[in-house]
């Protein structure tokens, strides 16, 4: 199985999560909801919004994502990263763009999924 599609596996399992949506706001693409519709570049395009040129400490530094997430209680480069990575989302995946959240974009950060 390509990394793209287990990617894209995990995605709609938490899009299609019950009772309740955890991703995009239970709304989902053709891309998505294709066998093989997301590759690498997805992932790529994710990391360097990410990482990119500033590799300060505070640049990295999530909530947690269990609790209510708030826009003003991150930094203001870890908003900057996010809205990159939200971009990116909403582009690959040809998502509305009031379905992808900053938490929908944190999500896809977080080091403990591989995406």
């Amino acid at each position: 199985m390509y990394l793209g599609e287990l990617v894209r596996l995990i995605l709609v399992t938490l899009v299609d999560a019950a009772p309740k949506p955890l991703l995009f706001s239970g709304k989902s693409t053709p891309t998505l909801n294709q066998h093989y519709g997301v590759d690498t570049s997805l992932m790529s395009a994710t990391e360097e919004a990410w990482i990119g040129n500033d590799k300060s400490e505070d640049a990295f530094v999530l909530p947690p994502l269990g609790g209510e997430f708030k826009k003003e209680d991150l930094g203001p480069k870890v908003v900057i990263k996010l809205e990159k990575i939200r971009s990116v989302i909403i582009q690959h995946l040809g998502l509305p763009d009031d379905s992808v959240s900053l938490k929908d974009a944190a999500v896809c950060a977080d080091y403990r999924i591989p995406f």
